[in-house]
């Protein structure tokens, strides 16, 4: 199991590519598999992963939307999550979601996140740099079986 998050504000871009969120921070990795922003499974089987990420600073009449994904780097497999349109902007977007995932030994496991904003400019995803407070950016993963 894995619990990791993001040290601190992450800019990405705002031209529809998903970009892979940086997590810097761990909580706990029992097993040393999470490296380079991303999760190996160690063994064969069906896993729980989930993701949050806060986006802020989403300018007002100009997003299009917001989307997270949690993907299966190995095989492309992707699963999308908490896509929202945000046609009249918003202070923060909450992207969120959890999959259970069948993964073979080595898959390898991240999250990303894309925006699209008409006007082009850059947001945030938020990053917090210790563990006191409530993470708004973070990624997990338990096996379960």
């Amino acid at each position: 199991s894995f619990l990791v998050y993001l040290t601190a504000d992450q800019t990405i871009s705002s031209d529809n590519t998903f970009t892979t969120i940086q997590f810097t921070g761990e909580a706990y990795d029992t097993n040393n598999d999470f490296a380079s922003f991303k999760f190996t499974a160690p063994v064969a089987g069906k896993y729980l992963i989930s993701a949050n990420a806060r986006i802020d600073v989403i300018p007002a009449k100009s997003t299009q939307w917001v989307q997270g994904k949690i993907r299966n780097i190995t095989t492309g497999r992707e699963f999308s999550i908490g896509l929202t349109d945000l046609d009249d902007g918003a202070d923060y977007q909450m992207v969120t979601g959890a999959v259970v995932m069948d993964l073979s030994a080595s898959d390898e496991v991240d999250f990303q996140v894309a925006i699209r904003d008409v006007d082009g400019s850059a947001t945030n995803v938020y990053g917090q740099s210790t563990l006191n407070g409530f993470h708004r950016t973070f990624f997990s993963g338990y096996l379960l079986g």
